[in-house]
């Protein structure tokens, strides 16, 4: 075909070209140009991808040898490369054998041009997609390094399970890869059969012959084989995955009666169905008759009477005898259980708290006298509002401590001083600033968790900038300067042509340049367009990082400065607790401890909490607060998860005694761990078989009402471990204690707490007998709530823009009692507010009283007894004990009720007008007293 078309420099003259025909346009050829032209598009990104890879290896590279730990990141990179480079070759080949194999069986040349280039566009979407798919399965298979590296570092628990008899190894180590495997093989058949299904219907659909009996035989080849890998893939399921799974929900976690009698046998029998229809249709592929197609079904009509007799099993035989059916079982999933969250290693003691005495008082003076009234949240805020100093410093959440003070063990709130870079004028949030001028925090602030001043404020032993210390006998803090920390995200240059900013005093700013050993030199050239690449991203000739003049060849760069994604990008394999706590050591530098948690899900016959059912605090991990050098400690050695970790990172962690003497005496167990384990503990309490199997002695970790200093709400929250320096009854000696107390399901009675004396790792249970009704945490605030002396003070004092919120709740042992302590603060409504600590509520045994001070308020429960069932104080004690004194009762009885009345409205006038919480609170309270004298007159 020709079409004339008019010549435009000679208009006379017409010119014939071909015309342009529609399969020009969206034939085969049109169709391979672009595939052609997408496939360069995709060669580039792969390039381009590849080469960010290499810049980001060789960082990481970088960064780990200036930690000394190169060998570290080689192993863990070496293993995600073989993965990625194994398994994805592997599956592109088995994706292009079903290909060829496929095309083999179902194409047949014809003597058009368009059948053959058909078949070349498929041979190259094929080998494009087997391509891609083949990248995500590796890129898959090499996220999966941890389990490849302890599926080759197999250690023994020493403890079998009660099924298969085999070591907990076997199940923790080698089933978690097996399963990654089965995973594996599962994705690449289902790609193969739609590759398989696409391929042959579209070669049988464009061929321009006549479907054949040949052309049938030959697909029936194809299909044979790939059912028989598919069966024996069943098979090896059945035979290698299914019976071991051993975390199976169910009355007996694990596996009951059901799976032990009847499961596992069915899944032999649909195994040995599975295997004999494999061999079936492999012969198929030989012989190609469509007739012996049909045992494929037979797999699939033996797994459905497998279901069908595991229910009837389950219905006829278990169920009307379940009880003594899962006895066995349940007694597994107990003791299992308990060993895998270190139950079995508790020392249990029944305990029956009686009403305190002022002789138990007396007996563990020195514990309640170190008794912490100060609220975590409360004094964050304070210092906060006292300590920043400046816009660009905060202070997280601070923790407790111990410290040697005089000789003595002293309880204390510890926080450290950061930089906030977000925090400065958006005009200062420029690149220099963050890189190279605001690089660190500065210093500390602690102070005693058992005392406050007089006007309700914490005492800081250590505060300012510079830091000043106000209290003898603790070390002196010779390093202050905090480049790693909880809030240092952004990496930062040291070294460079202009100094730091250190600190600012009210004269004058200082600067300073990092000494410390940490950081990449940035160097010149391709290492340096390298990191700047790495780090800022988009174009690396225009990175700021790689042009800047302030940088220099012997500048250095600090990443991961933010310490848990430093210790989490060194053991990824450790869960981390997220409760980092600072500590002042002896040499006066600053460092940070924290716990590392190895963990399984896959420990036979134990119920998870939060998706694990086997942990260990194995490790305590120590960073240094200036240099970023982290060290990792086997706090946990028989642990055979460290272990493993151990012999796969030789020289990573280092034997526990090695640990600076002076940072044992701070070790703590973590709070991530203990919730979890006594989220275990809320069932597994029991070790009797019919009471776990009835499900009648369940408990609940308490809640208490809490204020959140963050958002101002108060609500109802389950309890975190409560730090207390106590000793249990019978103990002759004081410790460091973490808490935890539990209540009866869906009461609010105390069942049993839990407590960890953090100096030995020792955990005691104490467990209320049953029926025994102890004071619970809910119904000790619910009491002094309804207590009318205190809840018409605290309706006063929430008035005028002031608020009463909850502190921390504590629970102290003391002697053969429990002593609730609930601090009372008062805060003023705006956001800059300095609570105050207003009153302490004590309580033991349904009884409760409350005054300005733990010791006056004690005085007042001991002497003067309960006051919740009262409108006023008892006779010859009073309500409080005030700071400065208030009207006494003698001085009313010659008063009149109208003269009462009139001074009463003057104090609340005073209080609803004066700027000081003091002196709000002391006139609120002679309004109080002044109305409960009324009340008495008139009652």
């Amino acid at each position: 075909m020709w079409r004339r078309v008019m010549n435009r420099k000679s208009p006379a003259t017409i010119e014939y070209r071909p015309a342009v025909k529609p399969r020009d346009l969206f034939g085969p050829q049109a169709f391979l140009r672009f595939l052609l032209a997408s496939g360069v598009v995709v060669a580039a990104a792969c390039v381009f991808i590849f080469i960010q890879l290499a810049a980001q290896v060789h960082v990481n590279i970088w960064w780990f040898e200036s930690l000394r730990l190169g060998d570290v990141y080689g192993r863990m990179w070496d293993a995600q490369k073989h993965l990625f480079l194994f398994y994805g070759v592997l599956t592109y080949l088995l994706l292009a054998l079903i290909f060829f194999a496929t095309r083999a069986g179902t194409y047949r040349p014809g003597p058009s041009e368009n059948s053959r280039a058909i078949d070349g566009l498929l041979v190259l979407a094929a080998g494009s997609a087997a391509m891609v798919v083949a990248m995500i399965a590796g890129a898959a298979m090499s996220g999966e390094w941890q389990l490849y590296l302890l599926a080759h570092h197999v250690q023994q628990f020493g403890v079998v399970d009660p099924i298969h008899h085999r070591d907990v190894g076997f199940y923790v180590f080698t089933m978690p890869w097996r399963e990654v495997l089965g995973n594996f093989a599962a994705a690449v058949l289902l790609v193969g059969a739609l590759e398989l299904a696409a391929l042959a219907t579209t070669y049988t659909l464009t061929s321009p012959y006549e479907t054949e009996r040949s052309d049938i035989r030959r697909i029936i080849a194809v299909g044979s084989l790939f059912g028989a890998v598919l069966f024996a893939y069943f098979a090896w399921r059945n035979f290698f995955l299914y019976p071991f799974d051993l975390d199976r929900p169910g009355r007996a976690f694990g596996g009951g009666a059901t799976f032990a009698h009847a499961s596992l046998w069915w899944y032999s029998v649909v195994g040995i169905v599975e295997i004999l229809a494999a061999l079936v249709l492999v012969l198929n592929s030989l012989l190609r008759r469509p007739g012996l197609l049909a045992f494929a079904a037979l797999p699939v009509i033996v797994g459905l009477m497998a279901s069908a007799g595991q229910g009837i099993f389950q219905r006829f035989v278990v169920a009307p005898n379940e009880l003594s059916a899962e006895s066995p079982y349940l007694g597994y999933t107990l003791h299992s259980t308990r060993h895998a969250y270190g139950m079995d290693q508790w020392r249990v003691r029944e305990y029956t708290p009686r009403t305190l005495t002022a002789e138990d008082v007396s007996r563990d003076s020195a514990a309640v006298s170190d008794a912490r009234i100060a609220d975590v949240g409360a004094f964050t805020q304070v210092i906060r509002q006292r300590q920043e100093n400046r816009t660009y410093y905060t202070f997280n959440d601070a923790a407790i401590d111990r410290y040697t003070v005089d000789g003595t063990s002293r309880q204390v709130v510890i926080a450290p001083r950061e930089l906030e870079f977000d925090q400065l004028t958006a005009s200062a949030q420029t690149w220099v600033n963050e890189h190279l001028k605001f690089t660190h925090g500065y210093g500390l602030t602690m102070a005693p968790a058992n005392t406050v001043t007089r006007a309700g404020q914490p005492v800081l032993w250590i505060q300012n900038v510079p830091v000043q210390e106000t209290i003898a006998g603790l070390p002196p803090v010779r390093q202050p300067r905090i480049y790693f920390g909880q809030s240092t995200d952004s990496w930062i240059l040291t070294g460079a042509t202009t100094p730091e900013f250190d600190s600012s005093t009210a004269d004058r700013d200082t600067s300073y340049r990092y000494a410390g050993p940490d950081g990449i030199p940035v160097g010149g050239g391709l290492k340096r367009l390298t990191l700047s690449w790495t780090v800022e991203g988009g174009f690396p000739f225009f990175n700021k990082l790689y042009i800047s003049n302030y940088v220099r060849s012997t500048t250095r760069i600090l990443l991961h400065r933010n310490i848990m994604d430093r210790v989490q990008t060194i053991a990824p394999w450790l869960l981390i607790d997220d409760q980092p706590y600072l500590v002042l050591r002896q040499n006066g530098s600053l460092v940070w401890m924290m716990d590392g948690i190895t963990r399984t899900d896959h420990y036979p016959y134990s119920e998870p909490v939060d998706g694990d059912n086997y942990r260990r605090n194995s490790v305590k991990i120590v960073v240094d607060a200036y240099t970023g050098r982290p060290s990792f400690y086997a706090f946990d050695s028989a642990d055979p998860i460290l272990r493993a970790w151990s012999v796969i990172f030789p020289g990573l962690i280092q034997p526990f005694g090695r640990l600076p003497r002076d940072l044992k005496s701070h070790i703590k167990y973590p709070d991530t761990y203990l919730n979890w384990q006594a989220a275990g503990y809320q069932r597994y309490h029991v070790t009797d078989a019919t009471s776990y199997y009835n499900a009648d002695n369940e408990w609940d970790i308490e809640s208490a009402q809490t204020y959140n200093w963050d958002d101002g709400t108060t609500n109802s929250t389950v309890l975190d471990p409560i730090w207390a320096v106590t000793r249990l009854f019978g103990s002759q000696q004081s410790s460091f204690f973490s808490i935890l107390p539990f209540s009866v399901r869906n009461k609010q009675t105390m069942a049993g707490y839990l407590a960890v004396d953090n100096n030995t790792y020792r955990v005691t249970a104490l467990d209320m007998p049953r029926g025994a009704q102890t004071m619970g945490v809910t119904q000790f605030q619910s009491l002094y709530n309804q207590a009318p002396a205190i809840s018409s003070t605290i309706t006063l004092l929430d008035q005028h823009g002031s608020q009463v919120v909850p502190g921390q709740l504590l629970i102290l042992p003391v002697g053969k009692a429990l002593l609730y302590i609930q601090p009372l603060y008062l805060r003023s409504a705006t956001d800059q507010s300095l609570p105050q600590l207003n009153h302490v509520v004590v309580g033991t045994q349904n009884e409760v009283n409350w005054n300005y001070s733990l010791p006056t308020s004690l005085n007042s429960l001991l002497n003067a007894g309960d006051i919740s069932n009262t409108g006023r104080a008892p006779a010859g004690n009073g309500n409080v004990a005030p700071a400065p004194p208030l009207v006494t009762s003698k001085r009313y009885a010659s008063l009149s009720d109208a003269r009462l009345i009139s001074l009463a409205n003057s104090l609340y006038r005073a209080a609803a007008t004066t700027p000081s919480l003091t002196a709000k609170d002391h006139d609120l309270q002679q309004v109080g007293a002044i109305l409960r004298e009324l009340a008495v007159r008139h009652k």
